[in-house]
């Protein structure tokens, strides 16, 4: 009776497993065939990985980034990237000043964000002390910035998630400091240094224009939105309103969210050569779910994003049209995919928030030309005052006497934090105090 019973348990282990076994395999076929399908679609729908991956070839750093990441060095920031650790960094001391800068200028930087008319303020005798100090080491930043030789980042999108990426914290700390230089300078009549400075910033973003990372692009729009408010002290730079292009911020943002999900289904999950016995067991468990959950969040992804790219505007009241919630939400199965997707809307409500600041921005710099070449403010029409970005909304032009301001008709929640929620939505420019520099070489 024992062995009888211990037969029929053999049996029924033995069953289960092969059940298990053959469960797995199926699901694996499953996973596989579902992945094909989603690369087919994605294929069709932003190319095979080899015109993908030509389209952004690897490239490395080249000579102007060091210069960059050597400059930096001098006055405390950090430009080299993280993935290489025998690049130089600041050392200690120089790293201190500079985050001792940063707090003495953090409130009178975003003082001058949210100013709605000029001029700007002095800044903080301990700012003003450190661009002094640091001078010729800035000039020097901006030599390299503004060089014929441009700095690029090294790019390999064959490595996917393991893909060089620069040093954005970096970015944004150098931008900081270049607007800052700006702003320091317009308050001292400096106009020449304050053109240059913000040249030099503008540049600085553009390092970030191709790279196809989402993240990338994110700390981009958040460099220039910065930059765009800043302009509007600078009203005579009629040049930069072909810069301040919406619909190229759309672009680039349509393309790095379509990269975003084509690339999860791509990467391998599996053990690496060095797993262990126990590792591949699991693996061998686990990755038909995973490959599985993958290619259903990617397709899912990219379905979200087409019907968002083809929305005339990324603005209320078309996103609420969409049928799908911009959390792009996954089934109760693909907890696997929830680990892929980000917010969305967040994402989507930056980019549109940097289209309408640049739209202010060009707004301001047309009332200025248009005094000077007249002599008097401009007459808006219905659709001049019709925002071209989100249509729904509206620009209200007010003129009293000297005195020209434009903002949008409704508040804005900030889609980030830091010096992006200081931005004003409005600007006032005054006639008697309007700016007439000489024209700029750079004009």
């Amino acid at each position: 009776m024992d062995r009888r019973v211990k037969v029929w348990a053999l049996a029924s282990v033995l069953v289960v497993l092969g059940g298990l076994f053959t469960i797995l395999v199926l699901l694996s076929g499953r996973a596989q065939s579902v992945k094909k399908t989603v690369m087919e679609r994605w294929a069709e729908t932003i190319g095979t990985p080899e015109e993908v991956f030509a389209e952004y070839p690897t490239r490395k750093m080249n000579e102007g980034a060091r210069d960059l990441i050597d400059a930096t060095l001098s006055f405390g920031i950090d430009s080299a990237p993280r993935y290489d650790e025998t690049l130089p960094r600041p050392q200690v001391e120089l790293k201190e000043k500079f985050r001792t800068f940063k707090i003495h200028s953090g409130s009178w930087f975003r003082n001058q964000l949210a100013k709605t008319i000029g001029p700007t303020d002095q800044p903080p005798a301990e700012s003003a002390a450190f661009l002094d100090e640091f001078r010729a080491e800035i000039d020097h930043v901006q030599d390299v910035l503004l060089s014929d030789s441009k700095p690029e980042w090294k790019r390999d999108l064959t490595l996917l998630f393991a893909s060089p990426s620069p040093n954005l914290l970096g970015h944004v700390d150098l931008n900081k400091l270049l607007l800052a230089d700006t702003l320091a300078a317009l308050a001292g009549g400096d106009i020449e240094r304050a053109e240059r400075a913000l040249e030099a910033a503008w540049e600085l973003a553009e390092l970030l224009s191709d790279n196809p990372e989402m993240i990338a692009h994110t700390i981009r729009f958040d460099l220039v939105q910065s930059q765009a408010v800043v302009i509007r002290h600078m009203p005579w730079l009629d040049h930069w309103a072909s810069r301040l292009d919406p619909a190229e911020m759309r672009e680039s943002a349509e393309r790095a969210l379509l990269h975003e999900g084509w690339q999860w289904p791509q990467f391998d999950f599996g053990p690496g050569p060095q797993a262990g016995v126990w590792d591949r067991i699991q693996h061998a468990v686990s990755g038909p779910f995973i490959t599985l959950g993958t290619a259903d969040a990617s397709e899912r992804w990219r379905r979200a994003v087409l019907r968002l790219n083809a929305l005339p505007a990324w603005c209320r009241p078309a996103l609420d049209r969409l049928a799908f919630g911009l959390d792009v939400p996954m089934p109760w199965w693909n907890r696997f995919g929830e680990i892929f997707v980000f917010d969305l809307e967040r994402t989507v409500a930056l980019v549109a928030q940097t289209q309408l600041q640049f739209e202010l921005t060009r707004r301001v710099l047309e009332m200025a030309a248009t005094y000077r070449s007249t002599g008097n403010w401009p007459v808006a029409s219905e659709p001049w005052l019709r925002s071209r970005v989100c249509p729904q909304d509206r620009w209200v032009y007010t003129v009293d006497g000297t005195l020209a301001s434009i903002k949008l008709d409704r508040e804005i929640v900030p889609a980030s934090a830091g010096t992006q929620a200081a931005a004003a939505w409005e600007f006032a420019l005054d006639a008697a105090s309007l700016p007439q520099p000489e024209p700029s070489r750079r004009n």
